[in-house]
């Protein structure tokens, strides 16, 4: 029989099909978790610009890694994952307006981040 599902010793529930880490943040003034899982520093790298530190490392930089954010009242916003390594990811998120592109970095209140993979 291969391995399903393992609990660690610190009650993580690990697979192929659980998210490694995650967290929904406040990116808007002085950076903040209100929830997360395998995340432990947050990092205010610049405006619009942060990095995700994980309480246990990623076995490779090859996982998967999924960011998004709003600002009520903003314009959209297009939030991504910018650099990856065992131990963090970098997250942007730029504004930008009906048919135009920019990269205007912005604080946005509301970040969220899912990384799956080994």
């Amino acid at each position: 029989d291969s391995e399903q599902l393992r609990i660690t010793s610190d009650g993580r529930g690990l697979s192929q099909f659980t998210a490694k880490a995650w967290a929904n943040f406040e990116g808007d003034g002085a950076p903040s978790y209100r929830d997360s899982h395998n995340c432990s520093s947050l990092t205010d790298i610049a405006l619009g610009r942060f990095t995700v530190t994980f309480t246990n490392n990623m076995d490779n930089d090859t996982f998967a890694a999924f960011a998004d954010g709003w600002q009520t009242g903003a314009n959209p916003n297009l939030v991504n994952v910018n650099g990856m390594s065992t131990s963090s990811i970098n997250v942007g998120c730029a504004d930008y307006g009906i048919g135009t592109y920019g990269d205007t970095y912005l604080d946005y209140s509301n970040m969220m981040i899912v990384v799956y993979g080994d």
